[in-house]
């Protein structure tokens, strides 16, 4: 049957209005999951659920056995307190009992009256900082994964022209991720006042010039040439003469997010001088702290094809320098104070580095670049794997001698 032209021409609108009906409702649906994401609450919500679900609860669950457990042997050895009459043991232990029963913060104790109840602490502590770490560890990709989502809006924003709004997101990721996902339990678990001897033992590596004795690793160090001491903030550090003093810590493999933490006074500014340089023996992957070879004088933390920050080298002075990487952020704080902080996307490969040096420099084959020998000197080398605190890092800065 031939249809009339008006039935085809109706047909044809009802058939096109249905179709703009299937593309407007295909466009909604398709925007709403887009509408969610462009929305910093929405992001932080939905990375807060989780690492809740991953990390916090496990967490939570983990730190109420160790106070059980806790508990416990403070009430075991309360009783034995009481059995032996002694009369300070006995109250620290109560007092320690009652402030974990009822969740207050744990206060200063006198560890030469109740050595009890300070090693019961200690141990308390250490398990309780090893929980942390676990959860830090286990979160760690998930902030970093957060940071990304945030830099991608941010970069959508700006693309978009809304360079106000992309500002804010900027200044959001410049913050701590970490603490803005875990909340609470982000917070160090040591005490607040962290003495700088207790961050010394934390670290994989320390390196004290006048204190070898007191060194991590320090068997594993070789001074070649005839490095000297000269006067340092915290005591006496290692005077390099630039031409061959240099120390050579063996191989290290970095860990997923690390501090480094030194006190450093450069005496020339010379292309290619090194406060340090970890390579693993080819030219690339190189993790370095250098005066710049292009003859500016400037002076770069970096890592080959990832983040670099570049200062203005302070000649003459001793500094306390500390570069931080992890976290999806590298950051470099001088003297204590934080100098710059720029995205850090790409992992650092996680390789060993055969030939790390304090001072130098090195070739391909392990043998230190005639270039890259550092006139000045180093002192109190750390090297942490986790990021450090601003107040821990203060503290580094400016301990007493």
């Amino acid at each position: 049957m031939k249809r009339h032209p008006n039935a085809i021409n109706a047909l044809s609108y009802v058939m096109w209005i249905r179709t703009l009906l299937r593309m407007i409702l295909l466009t909604c649906l398709l925007s709403i999951p887009n509408a969610l994401i462009a929305d910093l609450e929405g992001i932080e919500k939905q990375f807060r659920e989780t690492v809740h679900l991953r990390v916090i609860a496990t967490h939570i669950a983990e730190v109420a056995d160790l106070n059980k457990n806790y508990l416990a042997a403070l009430e075991r050895s309360l009783e034995r307190a009481k059995e032996e009459k002694n009369l300070e043991e006995a109250v620290a232990l109560r007092d320690e009992f009652s402030r974990v029963k009822i969740g207050e913060a744990l206060a200063e104790m006198n560890g030469e009256d109740t050595p009890t109840a300070k090693g019961l602490r200690e141990i308390y502590q250490k398990q309780l900082a090893d929980l942390a770490a676990k959860r830090d560890l286990a979160a760690a990709p998930i902030v970093t994964s957060f940071s990304a989502a945030l830099l991608q809006y941010q970069e959508d924003l700006t693309s978009a022209g809304k360079l106000e709004e992309a500002m804010k997101i900027k200044e959001y990721r410049m913050g701590d991720l970490a603490v803005k996902l875990l909340g609470a339990t982000a917070q160090t678990t040591k005490e607040e006042s962290v003495s700088s001897e207790a961050l010394f033992l934390d670290a994989l590596l320390y390196l004290p010039a006048d204190r070898p004795a007191e060194g991590r690793l320090a068997g594993n160090v070789r001074l070649h040439g005839e490095p000297e001491l000269a006067a340092s903030p915290r005591g006496s550090g290692f005077l390099l003469d630039g031409i061959d003093d240099y120390l050579d810590i063996g191989e290290l493999r970095l860990p997923n997010q690390w501090t480094v933490s030194f006190w450093g006074r450069l005496d020339r500014v010379v292309p290619y001088h090194k406060f340090f340089s970890f390579k693993n023996g080819e030219k690339k992957d190189q993790v370095e702290a250098q005066v710049w070879g292009d003859g500016t004088g400037t002076f770069k933390f970096w890592i080959n094809k990832g983040p670099t920050i570049s200062i203005d080298p302070t000649v003459g002075d001793w500094r306390h320098y500390a570069w931080q990487v992890g976290n999806g952020k590298t950051a470099l704080y001088i003297d204590g104070k934080l100098v710059k902080t720029i995205d850090s996307i790409r992992p650092i490969p996680d390789v060993p580095r055969k030939f790390c040096f304090l001072g130098a420099g090195a070739n391909d084959d392990g043998q230190p670049e005639n270039a890259g020998f550092l006139k000045g000197a180093i002192d109190e080398f750390l090297l942490f794997d986790r990021i450090l605190t601003p107040e821990e890092l203060n503290i580094l800065a400016n301990a007493d001698e």
